[in-house]
């Protein structure tokens, strides 16, 4: 790839693309340290896939790298923006929030990530007994 590809700015059309792989391939939203179920080759091959069918769409092309970095952004500000939603519900009780909503494609994506990376667990931690009491 060129030098260019920073100016590349990722169609409403590539993201509904990506999604849709992601959905079909979680294993890419993971962190490296849960991809034990899969190797680095195929790993490398989906992205190498996704990336190559996101620079034929015509909208401009960027290296694997530079797709992986762009989807990292997005999935960072889609939890900061899912966050404020949060924070903003709290503030008002449980009204309606003026921070801005997610849009459809962003709601899939933060059903991929997992809410609990916003929302915490809400799971009780008993943590250890103490039997010398």
């Amino acid at each position: 790839m060129d030098g260019n590809d920073r100016n590349v700015r990722t169609n409403v059309e590539q993201w509904k693309v990506i999604i849709d792989y992601l959905e079909q391939n979680p294993i890419l939203v993971r962190s490296k340290f849960e991809n034990y179920d899969c190797d680095n080759r195929e790993l490398k091959k989906k992205w190498d896939d996704l990336a190559t069918f996101l620079n034929s769409m015509g909208f401009g092309s960027r290296s694997v790298e530079k797709w992986q970095l762009a989807i990292a952004r997005w999935k960072s500000k889609t939890k900061a923006k899912a966050a404020a939603m949060k924070i903003a519900i709290q503030k008002t009780g449980g009204g309606p929030s003026k921070t801005p909503q997610l849009n459809p494609i962003e709601e899939r994506l933060m059903c991929l990530l997992d809410w609990k990376s916003v929302t915490g667990d809400e799971n009780i931690e008993i943590g250890l007994l103490n039997f010398n009491e």
